[in-house]
C-alpha cells in the first residue's frame, strides 16, 4: 500500500473545493484549542474564500456545533483538552459530511484502524497544506 498521492489525482487536490451554484463559499467548522492555531486555521480559511464557523475549542462546544449543523466541511484537531474527538468524526461520517483530522501525532496507533486512512494534515502546516486536505476530504465523501 502506498501513502503517496496519485500524481494523476494531485493536481486536482491542489484545486479550489467546489461552490454552489450560487457562487456561496464554503463553510468550514474548525475544531482546535489552541487559540493561535485555530486563528491561524481561520485566517488560512479566509485566505482561500471560504466561511469559518467557530472555531470550538472543547469537545462539548465542537459537539453541540457538529449537532447544530450549518457547515459544508470540517477541519478538526483530534485531542481537545485531552479528549479525542473520535466521536465527533463517527457523527460526520454517519451524515456524509468531509472532514480533514488536524494532529501534532505521528503515531498512527492513536486513531482507531478505520479512520488511519482519514483526510489527516500534521502540525504546523501551511495554506497549501490544508487547501490540498480539504480538497481530499471533499473527494472521499463525494
Amino acid at each position: 500500500m502506498s501513502f503517496l498521492p496519485n500524481p494523476n489525482n494531485f493536481l486536482r487536490w491542489l484545486e479550489p473545493l467546489p461552490r454552489s451554484s450560487d457562487e456561496e463559499s464554503v463553510r468550514v467548522l474548525v475544531v482546535e484549542d489552541q487559540q493561535l492555531i485555530a486563528l491561524e486555521i481561520a485566517s488560512m480559511l479566509e485566505e482561500l474564500g471560504h466561511d469559518v464557523i467557530g472555531p470550538f475549542g472543547s469537545l462539548e462546544d465542537a459537539d453541540r456545533a457538529v449537532t447544530r449543523g450549518g457547515f459544508d466541511l470540517a477541519v478538526l484537531d483530534i485531542n481537545l483538552e485531552g479528549a479525542f474527538i473520535f466521536p465527533l468524526v463517527e457523527t460526520l461520517r454517519q451524515r456524509g459530511v468531509p472532514y480533514v483530522l488536524s494532529s501534532g501525532y505521528d503515531d498512527m496507533s492513536r486513531f482507531p484502524e478505520h479512520l488511519r486512512d482519514a483526510p489527516r494534515i500534521e502540525k504546523p502546516y501551511g495554506v497549501d497544506t490544508l487547501a490540498a486536505a480539504m480538497n481530499r476530504a471533499e473527494a472521499s465523501v463525494a
